[in-house]
Parts: C-alpha cells; sequence; structure tokens
C-alpha cells in the first residue's frame, strides 16, 4: 500500500487529522508568540490551508514514501511528522 493510500484510508483519517491539529497547534502557538494574535491566527489558517491542499499531501506522500518494514505506526507517524514538518519549512520560506 503506498503512502498516499495509507493517508487516505478509513482508519488513518483520524491519524491525519491529529497531524493536522497538532501541526495548526504548534503553529498558532509559535505565531502568537512572535507575531501577535491577529497575525498569528492568520498564519496558522495559512499553514492549515497548505496542508489541507492536494498538492502539499502528494508531495508529502512523495517525501514520507512506504512504511518501512519493521516500522511502527508510532515510527511511521513520528517520521511522517518529521517530513512534514520539513516540507512546511521549504514551502513557508
Amino acid at each position: 500500500m503506498s503512502t498516499k493510500d495509507y493517508l487516505v484510508t478509513k482508519a488513518s483519517t483520524q491519524v491525519l487529522a491529529n497531524a493536522l491539529t497538532d501541526v495548526e497547534f504548534s503553529v498558532g502557538s509559535a505565531a502568537i508568540a512572535t507575531l501577535g494574535k491577529t497575525k498569528a491566527g492568520e498564519f496558522a489558517g495559512e499553514v492549515v490551508e497548505l496542508v489541507s491542499n492536494k498538492e502539499f499531501l502528494s508531495q508529502l506522500s512523495n517525501d514520507i514514501g512506504e512504511p518501512a518494514e519493521a516500522e511502527t505506526e508510532e515510527q511511521f507517524i513520528a517520521r511522517a511528522k518529521k517530513t512534514m514538518k520539513a516540507l512546511l519549512k521549504s514551502k513557508l520560506k
């Protein structure tokens, strides 16, 4: 099963939703500290829109690749989050 297929299955929809929530919270918290509430909210909204974009998700899926044979779900999620963070940094520069 490809990562893209894994991300769109019913079981992983909640995993993706949780990851998006984590990203939104992290971005919002960091942005409030540096930008203030109004600009932070706008920035967080832009990030959520970006990570919800089909092209972003497709690139993320390609960057993550297939789950490794001995990789646990927790390890896969941690690797996916790390990959998502790196991709976000590259897109938001």
